[in-house]
């Protein structure tokens, strides 16, 4: 079985590449990289770009600067640190969890690794011709790219509003477009689209991203309605709140426009949901690991909410 993973070095997504990867699959990991995560950061948080294909300096820049935003700038990076913040007690990979070739050798499985920027039609077309030039075909597609911002209305400028419509809702639907010719060709496929509660419930200050996310599901049952008569699955998966590099940029945010700590706005979203606690990624990479294996056949057109219980509640 062959899969693309778009945000493949994200918190979420690198997790889902290595879910994939220990079911015995090949994988291609598609991220723009080379743009790193200054865009998550706000103003006043300590952010160095670190090109992590030198060890040395990656390990030098940690123990002078102690950072806690770090720029992605390679799949094959193996340094693994503590993220010097107290809000947020959790050990990451510098990509978010995992090392792509090092997840391979253990599981004894291919990997292709490309830079991306999934706003670009051509960016987008060229690297599935490169995937499927390898490989002949891809039989799963998880659109797992994905920034935040925020604002409050007045505050969110029409540059801001594009750019992540751009990211979150027009890149699902690039690559969307580019893998069905291919798994409608073969009648079979499956591709997995990442939404959010967002999509689902919205909070003031997330205009761009709510509507983002509701998007990716109205996209996503539009397609699985198209490609369904091909046998080819369609689903979105809704992740509530996360442990990932988006939630403290959006606590860092957030926090002061209602008056408090980033730590008590973190409690605060921890307690939005019944089960009163945060989502690991790894819990959002077992859905999907489970909507592409041959056990999810018959599910199309749905999204699905990893968000412990937050909007059912």
């Amino acid at each position: 079985m062959r899969v693309l993973v778009t945000g493949g070095a994200g918190f979420i997504g690198s997790h889902i590449v290595e879910a994939l990867l220990k079911e015995g699959v090949e994988v291609a990991v598609l991220d723009n990289l080379s743009t790193g995560r200054r865009e998550h950061v706000p103003p006043g948080v300590p952010f160095y770009q670190v090109d992590l294909r030198d060890r040395e300096g990656v390990e030098r820049a940690f123990r002078e600067f102690r950072p806690t935003h770090v720029s992605h700038q390679a799949a094959q990076a193996s340094v693994k640190v503590s993220v010097d913040d107290p809000l947020l007690d959790f050990e990451v990979n510098l990509l978010g969890g995992m090392n792509l070739l090092e997840a391979c050798r253990r599981y004894g499985c291919q990997a292709i690794s490309l830079h991306c920027d999934v706003s670009a039609p051509d960016d987008v077309n060229e690297s599935i011709a490169q995937v499927t030039d390898r490989w002949g075909h891809v039989d799963i597609l998880v659109a797992a790219a994905g920034i935040y911002t925020g604002g409050l209305l007045g505050e969110v400028t029409l540059q801001q509003w594009q750019r992540l419509l751009d990211i979150n809702l027009t890149g699902v639907f690039l690559c969307n477009r580019a893998v069905a010719p291919i798994m409608m060709q073969r009648r079979s496929g499956s591709i997995i689209n990442i939404s959010s509660m967002s999509g689902k419930t919205s909070w003031a200050g997330t205009h761009e991203y709510s509507a983002s996310k509701s998007g990716v599901i109205g996209l996503t049952r539009s397609v699985a309605m198209e490609l369904a008569p091909y046998g080819v699955t369609v689903n979105a998966v809704c992740p509530g709140n996360t442990k990932t590099e988006l939630v403290l940029a959006a606590a860092r945010q957030n926090a002061p426009r209602e008056g408090l700590t980033v730590a008590e706005w973190l409690e605060r979203r921890a307690s939005d949901c019944p089960m009163k606690r945060m989502a690991e990624p790894w819990e959002i990479a077992g859905l999907c690991a489970f909507l592409a294996s041959e056990d999810a056949r018959y599910i199309t057109g749905q999204s699905i909410e990893v968000d412990g219980g937050m909007v059912m509640s």
